[in-house]
């Protein structure tokens, strides 16, 4: 992992919601491992338009540009709002929310994010990544 990572914040939403990682904290072994024990959930459950409320949130006081990037099948079930009604908050703030898919299970992040991208396996979403933003 990179140590210099700074203003960045990670939220792990599914049950629950957690911020992970605020901005000011490191980027760091601490960091990972508090991360990796985050993923274990009882019920299949993602508030993904709750956690994007959170991250709009947070990332609205932080300078500079800013994005939001979500890894998600783009199914959201339970919360509080939609996630329809999150996306526009963000793009009338200026904020890129971009929807990420990460496996070879059906997706619905093309359908519900204006900028997306899909990779079959993890190591290719750098790749997925570099494609969406090449014009950028």
């Amino acid at each position: 992992m990179c140590s210099t990572v700074s203003n960045v914040s990670l939220f792990v939403f599914g049950e629950s919601i957690q911020l992970v990682k605020p901005p000011d904290e490191e980027w760091d072994a601490a960091f990972v491992l508090s991360l990796l024990s985050r993923f274990k959930q009882k019920h299949a459950c993602t508030q993904d338009a709750d956690a994007l409320r959170h991250a709009l949130a947070l990332v609205q006081q932080q300078p500079g540009q800013k994005k939001i990037f979500m890894l998600t099948d783009g199914y959201g079930v339970g919360g509080l709002v939609p996630l329809a009604q999150q996306l526009k908050k963000a793009e009338s703030a200026g904020i890129d929310v971009v929807g990420i898919s990460v496996g070879v299970d059906e997706s619905n992040v093309d359908q519900v994010f204006g900028k997306w991208c899909k990779a079959a396996l993890p190591p290719a979403v750098p790749d997925a990544l570099r494609e969406l933003f090449s014009d950028e």
